[in-house]
Order: C-alpha cells, then sequence, then structure tokens
C-alpha cells in the first residue's frame, strides 16, 4: 500500500525505536507532511537492543492511528502515536518474536524512529 504501513503487532519499529505503545491492537501508519513543529531536538533512550543512548530527533514521519483488523476491537481510538525519524548509534541485534503471522528471527539494524504515544 503505498503511503501506509499497517503494523500487525508493531514490534520491529517499537523495538528500534525504544518506545512502547499500546500493542495490544492494531496501528496504520499514515506518512506524515506538513509538519509544523519545529526540531532537531536531542533525546536520551534506553532500549533491550541499543543499550543506554543519545538520539538527534528529526520531524515527524508517521502518523500512527489505532485500527481494526478483520474485526478485531479498537481499545485505545485516541491512542494515536507520532512517529519521529531519528539519529542514533547503529546497534545490531538478532530479535526473535512470535505473531499472528507466525515465529520469525530478524535483525534489528539501525534505530530509525521514535514512535510518542499521545499525552502532554
Amino acid at each position: 500500500m503505498k503511503g501506509k504501513l499497517i503494523l500487525i503487532g508493531g514490534a520491529v519499529v517499537i523495538a528500534l525505536a525504544g518506545q512502547a505503545l499500546a500493542f495490544d491492537q492494531h496501528y496504520e501508519c499514515y506518512k506524515a507532511k506538513k509538519v509544523t513543529t519545529p526540531f532537531p531536538a536531542t533525546v536520551s533512550l534506553v532500549d533491550s537492543l541499543g543499550g543506554a543512548q543519545t538520539a538527534k530527533v528529526h520531524k515527524a514521519f508517521l502518523y500512527c492511528n489505532p485500527v481494526s483488523k478483520d474485526g478485531s476491537v479498537i481499545s485505545d481510538p485516541a491512542g494515536g502515536a507520532v512517529c519521529y525519524k531519528i539519529t542514533a548509534a547503529k546497534p545490531e541485534a538478532t530479535v526473535n518474536t512470535t505473531n499472528q503471522f507466525g515465529a520469525t528471527s530478524i535483525v534489528a539494524k539501525k534505530a530509525f524512529l521514535l514512535c510518542v504515544p499521545p499525552g502532554p
């Protein structure tokens, strides 16, 4: 689908970004355009793949909105998140995960997004 990315369980983006969304549901992500927030900014991140690192946050890249997939329940309809492009260290880690499409092993090569849930 052009311009959209459907996150099913979302583990890859969130594992790379070091930020958590409520992954008891599915998200449909839209490419962000005409962003008004001034950037860049710098943040400190800690996750289980890259450890502690400083990342430079750039403009918004995606808006991820809760979606019903195949009749699933939307647990938080107002729970959309903004994912920002980031520049960070390039740790590499193998991640084993299982979701509705089966078990898989992926190599997480580079953090490139930080997804921020709504709220102050």
